[in-house]
């Protein structure tokens, strides 16, 4: 039971081109779906359908949305934070884009925090590693590492399946 890892953060910005601009072609981000006049971007390595959402009307953060290992501790979120006082709103499937059921609250400072614990996977730019026999993708077939023996001279150990 517990957060897993922030899973996306959804900001405002003036300049929707400037900031496609910076977050594509500078960042390397990559679009996952531009809708509704938001942005939703990824990065290369992440599985789910997107970590960075931007939308236009102004400057800052709209929220910031934690993922959690499964349905079930959305209970445990909630009782938790109104124990401590502040409101508890639910998120139900589909008001995020690929984001499952979730809650939602607003911190003393302002900020909107969102725990959720499904979303829509679109996979990885570079495939399956460990894949299993028959899976698609590529599989694993090796590693290598360097082992520092002494400063002068480095061991290189390879392992191939």
């Amino acid at each position: 039971m517990g957060v897993m890892r922030l899973g996306f953060v959804q900001v405002r910005v003036t300049d929707m081109d400037a900031a496609r601009a910076h977050y594509v072609g500078s960042l390397g981000l990559q679009v996952t779906d531009d809708v509704g006049g938001r942005l939703y971007l990824k990065g290369w390595d992440e599985w789910d359908h997107h970590s960075v959402v931007i939308e236009p009307g102004g400057v800052g953060l709209v929220k910031m949305a934690f993922k959690v290992d499964h349905p079930e501790d959305l209970a445990h979120f909630e009782r938790r934070i109104t124990e401590w006082g502040l409101p508890v709103s639910r998120v139900h499937r589909g008001e995020d884009l690929a984001i499952g059921d979730g809650i939602r609250t607003t911190l003393p400072s302002g900020h909107v925090v969102q725990l959720y614990a499904e979303a829509e996977v679109v996979g990885t730019a570079t495939g399956t590693v460990g894949a299993s026999a028959g899976a698609t993708g590529s599989a694993f077939t090796g590693m290598c590492w360097s082992v520092k023996v002494s400063s002068a001279s480095p061991a290189r150990r390879c392992q191939v399946r």
